[in-house]
């Protein structure tokens, strides 16, 4: 299994075969927004504490960005 380690200021043009994201956050109240080179919201989540989470994705994503990170340290997508 392949990670992909995200942060703000990243982005991936890649073919991505998404099978989980980890959200790190730094702090609570946190809110990530992935999208596509198309603009289209692939994954969003949010939490009011600073806990890591797992989401079981199955999808498959054509480029990668976060459009928006709010007390993220970083986002792992597993492919």
């Amino acid at each position: 299994m392949a990670r992909l380690r995200m942060t703000s200021t990243n982005r991936s043009s890649e073919t991505t075969h998404v099978n989980g994201i980890l959200v790190d956050p730094s702090g609570a109240n946190w809110v990530c927004v992935v999208t596509d080179t198309a603009g289209n919201i692939v994954f969003s989540a949010r939490g009011a504490d600073a806990v890591s989470r797992f989401y079981p994705v199955q999808d498959t994503w054509t480029g990668c960005n976060i459009t928006t990170a709010t007390a993220l340290t970083a986002v792992y997508i597993y492919s």
